[in-house]
């Protein structure tokens, strides 16, 4: 295995499964690394007074568990195909957490989809994936 690393943003959403897919053909040539991150947000709940109605540390949990369990799927799907593939749960704002650690994990690529599944159908492009594209230094290959 070279030391080539490609972060794939997964969420389990169909875009993100495309993204999955790409990234794997890219991998396979270059002997990559898939990276495989999902991201969960509970500030975007953070609302006047929402304290007293929502229990943040169960939605956190409840959060993390969902993210964990569609990552887990993607995972899977990287094994049955023979790539190497690393599984990272990070929490906050999908688009500066995902160029984050792919800085720190020195990966050249970054992979993901047009719209995951906090979008809006009626976007062409989603908002994480115009973060990327306009945010990152690395490389951003987004999947259609």
């Amino acid at each position: 295995m070279s030391d080539k690393k490609i972060v794939v943003a997964y969420d389990g959403s169909s875009d993100s499964k495309k993204a999955l897919e790409m990234a794997i053909e890219l991998a396979r040539p270059l002997f990559a690394k898939i990276l495989l991150v999902s991201v969960y947000d509970v500030s975007i709940l953070n609302l006047p007074n929402a304290s007293d109605i929502i229990d943040f540390n169960k939605l956190d949990k409840s959060l993390k568990e969902l993210s964990i369990e569609r990552a887990e799927e993607g995972k899977k799907y990287c094994e049955e195909k023979e790539i190497p593939v690393h599984l990272e749960i990070l929490e906050g704002n999908a688009a500066p957490e995902i160029i984050n650690y792919a800085k720190r994990e020195d990966a050249f690529m970054i992979v993901a989809g047009t719209r995951g599944l906090g979008g809006f159908n009626r976007l062409l492009l989603g908002s994480t994936a115009q973060a990327l594209i306009t945010y990152s230094d690395i490389s951003v290959l987004i999947a259609k």
